[in-house]
């Protein structure tokens, strides 16, 4: 039975979202392994992974979330491979023009397991910029740790995003 995507009704509320820096919760329901390009196959197994990213270009966190919720067969990034066997259930997300992928996937670090080294980071020093939960990450949490590091940081927001949806 094939389920044709449905528009995100949540995603609307996003708006025009700027430049900052965003987390996709991503979800396999299914034990699999995967190859990501030059990376290799690597294993995954069913959990919660959280990868990491920013969009600090011309279209924004709206431009960025567009192309991961829009199921292209275009494998331009790692996490793009990911998603091909994982259902992407949040997005937290933080406006900025400051860069924050590298200090929020540290913090990730030490909380989750790097499934692959280099994911997402191939252009940075960072191990990873994908993690392994095997229950799901909750975001209050992550939201405590940015505050103890910085009181000053802005607040990161979530989306939810309902099952077989899409991008209008």
């Amino acid at each position: 039975m094939t389920i044709s995507p449905q528009p995100c009704q949540n995603c609307k509320r996003l708006g025009r979202l700027g430049p900052g820096t965003y987390i996709l919760l991503l979800r396999v329901m299914k034990a699999s392994a995967l190859r990501v390009g030059k990376l290799g196959r690597f294993a995954l197994p069913t959990g919660f992974y959280l990868y990491v990213g920013s969009a600090l270009g011309r279209g924004g966190i709206s431009g960025r979330l567009k192309h991961h919720l829009s199921r292209s067969e275009l494998l331009h990034w790692h996490v793009d491979y990911l998603s091909k066997v994982a259902c992407l259930e949040e997005i937290w997300y933080q406006e900025s023009q400051v860069r924050q992928e590298h200090r929020w996937a540290i913090i990730l670090s030490t909380r989750g397991k790097i499934p692959m080294a280099g994911f997402g980071s191939s252009d940075c020093k960072c191990k990873a910029h994908l993690f392994f939960f095997s229950r799901r990450p909750q975001l209050h949490i992550f939201r405590k740790v940015l505050k103890n590091m910085d009181p000053k940081t802005e607040s990161v927001r979530r989306v939810r995003i309902p099952p077989g949806s899409r991008m209008e």
